[in-house]
């Protein structure tokens, strides 16, 4: 149960949503699937939940661009995208 006590504290993870930049050069962002981005997070000792696709953020429809765990083989992000993270900081 300690994961729970690390959620529910002030001092353990929230979550974050956090450019994608952060996690890749620009030449590879176009290329990335879910588990590229699972495992750029986890570099960072921090969980990706999901992506946030900044042209269906008014879309009602399209969940207004949150994506969490996607099931597509290839995401096709952007500059403007980010990770859904559980993080000890928004760094």
């Amino acid at each position: 149960m300690s994961i729970y006590r690390d959620l529910f504290s002030s001092e353990g993870s929230e979550l974050y949503v956090k450019p994608i930049s952060l996690y890749f050069p620009p030449e590879q962002i176009s290329k990335l699937t879910f588990a590229d981005c699972v495992l750029a997070a986890q570099n960072r000792n921090e969980l990706c939940i999901g992506v946030i696709i900044s042209t269906r953020a008014k879309d009602k429809n399209q969940s207004f661009g949150i994506d969490l765990i996607p099931l597509d083989n290839q995401l096709n992000l952007t500059l403007d995208d980010g990770l859904i993270t559980l993080a000890e900081d928004e760094t």
